[in-house]
This record gives structure tokens, C-alpha cells and sequence, in this order.
């Protein structure tokens, strides 16, 4: 339903690329792929790793005036993510698109387990080439002082010399 609200994001934004969580894109649903061909402009492509399961999913879109490819070598269970190497000039990044379902009694993921599989994801990507940029939705309350799970990635974050670039909520809806 946001397929004009994306492609007017990228031209009027004058983007080269751009992050998805939450797709509810399926590559196997035939309802699917008309949907994911429609998403990208003229001269662009979208890399997706959707959700096994309904909703969810992870996607990056970009220009194909860069090179980029997928690489899907590294799995959690409290996170779902996809990384992506994107060339620019000599200079390349390496994207990583996570979305984090919230905790809650049904999928019994605990708070602790996704700071302790990120840490594990931020300690294996040290090694790797590129310029790293982590983003996606984490689904942690960073605008909250008093957020105990806010604090430990914060102090995550900061242990790999990370910045976190937003400052408040991104929605309102709790």
C-alpha cells in the first residue's frame, strides 16, 4: 500500500538508497512479486529476505548505478536482518537492515537475548571490510533515559565506537 509514498520518498529525497523492515512481502506469494517489481523505479533494485512466517521481512532498495549484493550468511533467532555490500566509487558499505519483533509471552524471545545476539553480530562484522551502518527497527524505546534494554544497547553501541543518529520516538502509538 506505500509502493507511490516510497518512490516519491526517492526522488523527492534524492535518495540512492533505502532501508525496509516490516515488508509483509513474501518471494514465494504470487501476489507478491507484482507488488515487488512495482516498488522499484526505473534504474533501481530491491534486495529482500522475507519472514518464513507471515509479516515481517527485511529490504533494501538502491540504485543500480552502485553495485550491490546480498549476503544472508548470518542468523539470530531474536532479530530478523539481511546485509548488504553496496560499492560507491572505491568506497564500500556495508548495510545491515534489522528488524526486531518485539518480545512478548507468544514468541518467548527475552530482552537480553537481542543485545546478546547483536553484540555477536557487531563483534563478527568488526572483522569484515566496509564501512558499517546498522539500522532497521529495533523496536527499543532509545528516547527513554530510564530503559534499562535502551541503556545496554547504548552501551553496546558505544563499545564498538558506534553512533546512534536518532534522537527521538518514531512513532507515538506506544
Amino acid at each position: 500500500k506505500k509502493q507511490a509514498y516510497i518512490q516519491n520518498a526517492i526522488v523527492e529525497e534524492q535518495l540512492d538508497c533505502i532501508a525496509m523492515t516490516e515488508t509483509w512481502l513474501s518471494d514465494k506469494d504470487e501476489y507478491s512479486r507484482p507488488i515487488l517489481s512495482r516498488l522499484v523505479p526505473d534504474n533501481w533494485a530491491i534486495l529482500h529476505v522475507p519472514r518464513k512466517s507471515r509479516g515481517g521481512g527485511v529490504g533494501f532498495m538502491y540504485n543500480t548505478n552502485f553495485s550491490a549484493k546480498l549476503d544472508t550468511s548470518l542468523k539470530f533467532t531474536s532479530f530478523e536482518s539481511q546485509t548488504v555490500l553496496m560499492t560507491a566509487a572505491s568506497v564500500t558499505f556495508r548495510f545491515i537492515v534489522i528488524y526486531r519483533v518485539p518480545p512478548n509471552n507468544k514468541n518467548k524471545i527475552l530482552k537480553s537475548t537481542f543485545i546478546d545476539e547483536l553484540g555477536d553480530l557487531l563483534e563478527q562484522t568488526s572483522t569484515f571490510s566496509g564501512k558499517l551502518v546498522l539500522l532497521g527497527d529495533f523496536n527499543v524505546h532509545m528516547d527513554s533515559p530510564s530503559d534499562s534494554e535502551a541503556n545496554d544497547l547504548r552501551a553496546l553501541l558505544i563499545s564498538f565506537g558506534l553512533d546512534q543518529h536518532v534522537n527521538g520516538a518514531t512513532h507515538i502509538r506506544g
